[in-house]
């Protein structure tokens, strides 16, 4: 089931960036500190506006909106996806040093959205927002080509003193078939990010369509 129109109410934006600000104020991991001082809303087309400055909401705000609906018009769409950051995408306790099959690829991804939108939206329960058939179709959607990397990243973890890796692929995946049912998830997919350790930065993606 193709997901609603919109996801993450604003007051959930509100209440991240006064826990974020809080954070910073105390401490990361007892070293670094920061304030945030200044928060811009982009919407689905681009544009900016000011929602936090110096410690003050600015306006009423708007959730972030996607299109139910792409005019991409066709039944195969191909789809260019990169991977900024390394993408640490686990499979059956594995990692995966190879580009996604499309059906993986978006059966985590949504499995993550609904997740976040029952825990922060009030959406109920996950299991309920995902349809067996819709990811189905997914499975149909060929991998034209790849090229991808596994690149090492570690992380310096104050809680156990050690360093620990957190690699990942990077590089593109060139993807086609009945993609259009999925393109309000790929549409959200560069602002969550995709796979695990996405708090750390990794998972980044940018999205193509044509």
């Amino acid at each position: 089931r193709p997901p609603t129109s919109t996801l993450f109410p604003y007051t959930t934006l509100f209440r991240s960036i006064y826990a974020f600000d809080s954070l910073g104020r105390s401490g990361f991991g007892g070293r670094g500190r920061c304030s945030v001082e200044r928060v811009e809303n982009i919407d689905e087309r681009g544009a900016a506006a000011v929602v936090f400055h110096d410690g003050n909401l600015l306006g009423s705000g708007r959730a972030l909106q996607l299109p139910v609906e792409d005019p991409i018009a066709g039944h195969d769409i191909s789809l260019n996806l990169h991977f900024i950051t390394p993408a640490r995408l686990e499979r059956k306790g594995k990692l995966q040093d190879q580009a996604p099959a499309f059906g993986f690829l978006m059966r985590t991804f949504v499995q993550r959205v609904v997740l976040l939108a029952s825990l922060y939206c009030a959406a109920g329960d996950p299991r309920d927002l995902i349809h067996p058939d819709f990811l189905a179709q997914a499975e149909t959607v060929r991998l034209l080509d790849s090229n991808v990397e596994w690149r090492e990243y570690e992380r310096f973890s104050t809680r156990q003193q050690a360093r620990l890796k957190q690699g990942g692929i990077v590089g593109t995946a060139v993807y086609q078939g009945p993609i259009q049912p999925f393109i309000p998830y790929l549409r959200l997919m560069p602002y969550l990010n995709i796979g695990k350790s996405t708090t750390f930065g990794l998972g980044r993606v940018a999205v193509t369509l044509g």
